[in-house]
């Protein structure tokens, strides 16, 4: 890794033994790193196989559109909506949930209401996991419908108040 510093004016020894002090304050045995001093015509060869870091760090971000955030939160409300439903029918299917069920000694049971079934350690693996996903998406639901019915109450607001 190098370090490549461009100044225009003739304080450039100065600024490359205070780099050179500074970087030695980071270094690390085992890190590989220069620091060289370029002139213009190096700069832009440079430019042509690397962009400075600079560049895009000072990219900004457009922020999201209202549409966008509206999209995504009917997106929660989809997904956690049908894996809720999806998760009651498997469950009923299969006669319960791991998580109201117990193991023991290598037997595996799914229990509702009471009912045990016994299943295999996968069937009592995936019901386990499909529940502690449950567990996300159906708050996920809930906070995007709140999100999503301030977004387009504030939507409403704002076009009212604009002459």
């Amino acid at each position: 890794m190098v370090l490549c510093v461009r100044n225009i004016d003739s304080i450039e020894r100065s600024i490359l033994k205070g780099s050179n002090s500074r970087s030695g304050e980071i270094y690390r045995p085992g890190s590989f790193y220069d620091c060289m001093m370029i002139n213009e015509e190096q700069e832009r060869e440079l430019r042509k196989v690397c962009k400075p870091f600079y560049a895009s760090a000072n990219k900004r971000i457009k922020p999201m559109t209202l549409q966008t955030k509206k999209n995504l939160c009917v997106l929660g409300i989809i997904i956690g909506t049908v894996n809720f439903f999806i998760y009651l029918s498997i469950a009923d299917r299969l006669g319960g949930s791991a998580v109201n069920g117990r193991s023991e000694n290598e037997h595996y049971f799914l229990a509702s209401g009471g009912h045990e079934t016994q299943v295999s350690r996968a069937t009592f693996t995936f019901s386990r996991i499909h529940t502690y996903s449950v567990w996300i998406t159906h708050p996920l639901a809930i906070a995007s419908g709140v999100i999503l019915f301030s977004l387009t109450r504030r939507n409403e607001s704002e076009r009212h108040s604009t002459p």
